[in-house]
């Protein structure tokens, strides 16, 4: 690894800590409630990040997840979710489906809706 990827790398991390980027402990509630104001009131696009610079993400010495509504409207703002489950921090390190695969998990009765909202780019 270079030297300026090390640094990049703990730079990214040392200020994630002192970001004003919401921190959220991981729940199923908040999670659902992300992507559905992202796909459904903003026309976004949901993305669970969980790494950087092939780094797992990490916070308080737990897995995390960056989540950013890219495109839309602008309305819905990124956070931090932390203490994310290991079985799920692991899936979303294998899928790029991620948003799809939450919602079917945790709210499959949004799914349709969610899938149906237009996309503002």
């Amino acid at each position: 690894m270079s030297v300026k990827l090390s640094e990049a790398r703990n730079s990214f991390f040392s200020n994630l800590h002192r970001s004003n980027i919401p921190k959220v402990q991981w729940n199923t509630e908040e999670v659902v409630k992300s992507i559905i104001a992202c796909r459904v009131d903003d026309g976004g696009i949901p993305l669970f990040k969980t790494r950087y610079a092939g780094t797992p993400l990490s916070y308080n010495d737990t897995p995390a997840v960056m989540f950013i509504c890219w495109g839309g409207k602008n309305k819905v703002g990124s956070k931090i979710f932390y203490n994310v489950p290991e079985d799920i921090f692991e899936e979303l390190q294998r899928r790029t489906d991620d948003w799809h695969f939450l919602l079917e998990k945790y709210a499959p009765e949004e799914y349709e809706k969610a899938l149906k909202a237009p996309v503002f780019l």
